[in-house]
């Protein structure tokens, strides 16, 4: 555990991160692998972007 404190990402790999774990289905998957930001949905959009803004606010 100690060691995976020490291992720095930065917010944009956060949010490649979250992506990658809400992605809801193979298409959307493919669309981030590929860097298709415009090809993804306003709603998964929002969803990422607001669990983005609570893991970059948030204490812990």
């Amino acid at each position: 555990m100690t060691i995976w404190a020490t291992v720095r990402i930065t917010d944009p790999e956060v949010k490649k991160l979250i992506q990658m774990a809400l992605v809801p289905n193979k298409e959307v998957l493919q669309n981030i692998q590929d860097g298709k930001e415009d090809e993804l949905s306003t709603c998964f959009k929002n969803m990422t972007d607001a669990a983005f803004e609570y893991a970059m606010t948030n204490e812990t």
